[in-house]
């Protein structure tokens, strides 16, 4: 009984130990789910040329492929959030590279 309490609200919970049905119906609502697949592209890269004489700039560290994909990732749910901000949507989960998000649902 703890265990439901911990992952379901109580109301479900209780649903569940009496065997009830849980899932409710609803005729109209709208359910968004994204999951970010992988792309790998690299932007073209710029070149400059250089007098002589005259070295070039040290570029910077590359950032790695992980931290290029969370900035990636944390900028498209950002837009999310601000849609789902902006509609009156309801967020319901981030995990990982998905995204869920409802409206005409309590």
């Amino acid at each position: 009984e703890g265990l439901l309490l911990d992952i379901l609200p109580a109301p479900i919970a209780e649903r569940v130990k009496m065997k009830e049905r849980v899932a409710n119906r609803f005729e109209e609502c709208t359910v968004l789910f994204a999951k970010i697949l992988d792309g790998k592209e690299e932007a073209p890269r710029m070149t400059q040329s250089y007098s002589r004489g005259r070295r070039p700039p040290t570029p910077p560290p590359e950032e790695s492929d992980q931290i290029k994909d969370f900035k990636l990732i944390n900028e498209i749910f950002t837009q999310f959030d601000n849609s789902v901000t902006l509609y009156g949507l309801e967020k319901i989960n981030t995990m990982g590279k998905v995204y869920m998000a409802a409206a005409g649902v309590p």
